[in-house]
C-alpha cells in the first residue's frame, strides 16, 4: 500500500470518528422592488456595474481595495482585498444588456453556505429618469438570523421601505460618483 493511500485512509478514519452530522434547513424568499431613479437607463446601468466600491456596503474585508462587476456574460462580481489580488467572487454575471438588464447569481454575503442569490436589475426609460426593477431570489441554507430579520421586516412593513430607501440611496450615489468621475 502506498504512503499516500495510507495517509488518505488514516485521514478518512479520523474525520469519520470526529464528524458531526447536523441538520441543514433550506428556505428561501424573494425581494422585489421598483423605483424611479435619476439618469438614463445607460447611466443607471453603468452605476450598478464596473467599480461599485463607492456605494456597495456588504463585503468580507474590513477595507476592501475594490469591488466591481464585469457587465458581460461570465463576468464576475468581485471583491479585491489587497494589492496582492486576494479576494472573493461574490457572484457571476449570467445576463448583461447595457441599459436594459443585468442578472447575476452567487452566494453574495452568504459565501460558505449552501445558498444562492439570483438578482436581476431591469431598467426602462421613465419620464422621471429610469424605472429600476430589482428582483432578488434567495434560496438555500440561510442562517436563522437572515430569516428572522426578513420576517421582522415583513411583519413591520419595513421590507419595502428599507429596500426602496437603500436602492435609491445606493444607485443615486453611484450615478453621482460616475458623473463626478466623468467630469474630471
Amino acid at each position: 500500500m502506498s504512503r499516500r493511500l495510507q495517509v488518505a485512509l488514516l485521514l478518512c478514519a479520523q474525520l469519520s470518528a470526529v464528524a458531526e452530522i447536523k441538520e441543514t434547513k433550506l428556505s428561501g424568499f424573494t425581494i422585489e422592488q421598483e423605483i424611479v431613479l435619476p439618469g438614463s437607463p445607460a447611466e443607471v446601468y453603468d452605476a450598478v456595474t464596473g467599480d461599485i466600491t463607492p456605494w456597495w456596503d456588504h463585503y468580507f474585508s474590513a477595507t476592501p481595495k475594490r469591488l466591481y462587476v464585469e457587465p458581460r456574460p461570465g463576468g464576475g462580481f468581485y471583491e479585491i482585498f489587497n494589492d496582492a489580488g486576494d479576494g472573493a467572487l461574490h457572484a457571476t454575471v449570467i445576463y448583461a444588456e447595457r441599459g436594459k438588464r443585468l442578472r447575476y447569481t452567487g452566494p453574495l454575503i452568504l459565501s460558505g453556505k449552501v445558498a444562492d442569490f439570483a438578482v436581476t436589475y431591469d431598467l426602462a426609460p421613465d419620464p422621471g429618469g429610469t424605472r429600476f426593477h430589482m428582483t432578488a431570489n434567495v434560496a438555500g441554507q440561510l442562517p436563522d438570523e437572515v430569516n428572522a430579520a426578513r420576517r421582522r421586516a415583513h411583519e413591520e412593513g419595513l421590507d419595502e421601505a428599507i429596500v426602496e430607501r437603500l436602492a435609491t440611496q445606493l444607485v443615486e450615489r453611484a450615478v453621482q460618483c460616475r458623473r463626478m468621475l466623468a467630469s474630471t
